[in-house]
């Protein structure tokens, strides 16, 4: 049986409490709790408060977040707090439990986890809330600044933890979840690197965390120009920087942000990677790009070859003939598997088809200009007639002419070809 049984405060820590039930009963550990008989969801009855965070590293002490919040967002293993807070009033608050609050909103200042006497760093298996085990008190430290990108993701998730805090429903508990998530997604893109760049370790040590969190509000704090940033720069150390497809051009990136329409959390950044891919893709978007919003794919001003082959009933060959003359804008990209494929651009191509309505084959320009086949090929031969289209044009086996060129090159007839009209 314990004597003291201190109530819960609201915004305290469940593993805050346990030490403060421990300092209460004049116990070294909070492990004697178990042998007194004492459990951490004894301190919810009769009370109005739901403590926040888990316990862990205490045995039979353990307990989990009473909201179900995932253990990858907490920081269990080591107390982190602010000083300025903490010297105010002597109660470890649940934020501080985050493993992405790493700043406090309140004071602006940067959180610590070790003793500034001893240098150890603070964990949960000690006797007394304030005091170190080396004897010394926990805000026998200075504060310093954070930096305005973690500042920023405080008071984010403070703002976030509140709204939650004062809600019943599931729907705003789950609030915080999706915005830890998003920093989750952030950082570990911008700062975590590699194929498995959401596999984060090591956010117990506060550096580490402060890393990922900086990089996340570095993404946030400019929007939507810092995560237009975040793209850029995943495109450049994860992508294929010569791909025509979404998947290689941004890797891992690419699929987990479009990973399950579900998660609301990452709606604001679809919306801007699509406003992205809009503006700068010059790349096909095909079928196989579904997650995209369809009328984002419909459009998209960069389409196939084959696809631009169907629509002017041309070979592909002659597509790319077209581009890499420079007379139909285009790119060709080459694929890993050796073999090339090029995208044309959507409003050249009408242009095309529309100036191909005006086109006309060799006999047709022969009855407009009134002259022999062997007349015209002598033409195009020395410069004078200049075919659209034609063997060594583009390919195709017939030469092509636009009509409306015929009439200034008829005005300049020799009248003396006369033998040579039909």
């Amino acid at each position: 049986m314990l004597l003291v049984r201190p109530l819960p405060e609201f915004g305290e820590h469940a593993a805050g409490h346990v030490l403060r039930v421990t300092e209460a009963n004049g116990f070294a550990s909070p492990r004697q709790l178990e042998r007194a008989g004492w459990s951490p969801s004894a301190a919810g009855r009769d009370n109005p408060y739901r403590l926040r965070g888990p316990i862990a590293g205490l045995a039979a002490l353990n307990f989990p977040d009473q909201f179900g919040l995932s253990p990858r967002y907490w920081n269990s293993r080591r107390c982190r707090y602010c000083v300025d807070c903490l010297s105010q009033r002597p109660l470890w608050r649940d934020l501080w439990g985050l493993v992405f609050y790493v700043a406090c909103h309140e004071h602006g200042c940067a959180l610590v986890d070790q003793c500034n006497a001893c240098g150890q760093e603070i964990n949960w298996v000690r006797g007394s809330l304030m005091i170190c085990p080396c004897g010394v008190s926990l805000t026998n430290c200075g504060s310093q600044p954070a930096s305005p990108a973690a500042l920023h993701i405080a008071q984010l998730l403070s703002k976030a933890w509140k709204e939650e805090g004062s809600a019943t429903s599931q729907q705003a508990r789950e609030q915080s979840e999706s915005l830890l998530k998003c920093i989750w997604f952030l950082g570990s893109f911008r700062a975590g690197g590699g194929r498995k760049a959401q596999k984060l370790a090591d956010l117990h040590q506060l550096d580490e965390a402060m890393r990922i969190t900086s990089a996340a509000g570095q993404a946030l704090t400019e929007w939507p120009s810092g995560f237009i940033e975040l793209i850029e720069y995943v495109q450049q150390r994860q992508g294929s920087t010569n791909s025509p497809r979404l998947m290689q051009r941004f890797g891992v990136f690419y699929r987990e942000l479009f990973a399950s329409r579900n998660d609301s959390w990452a709606n604001d950044f679809r919306r801007a990677f699509e406003s992205y891919v809009s503006a700068t893709w010059e790349g096909q978007l095909a079928a196989r790009n579904r997650r995209l919003n369809q009328t984002v794919r419909d459009a998209h001003e960069w389409i196939p070859a084959t696809q631009a082959a169907r629509s002017m009933h041309w070979r592909v060959a002659r597509i790319r003939r077209w581009i890499d003359s420079g007379r139909l804008r285009g790119r060709t990209y080459a694929l890993p598997s050796g073999r090339t494929t090029a995208v044309v651009h959507k409003h050249d191509l009408e242009q095309l088809q529309a100036d191909a309505q005006t086109w006309i084959n060799l006999t047709t320009a022969c009855q407009v200009l009134k002259l022999g086949k062997s007349h015209l090929h002598q033409m195009i031969h020395d410069g004078r007639l200049c075919p659209v289209a034609g063997p060594t044009i583009d390919g195709h086996p017939s030469w092509q002419f636009r009509r409306s060129d015929l009439p200034s090159i008829q005005a300049h007839l020799d009248p003396k070809a006369e033998v040579l009209r039909l």
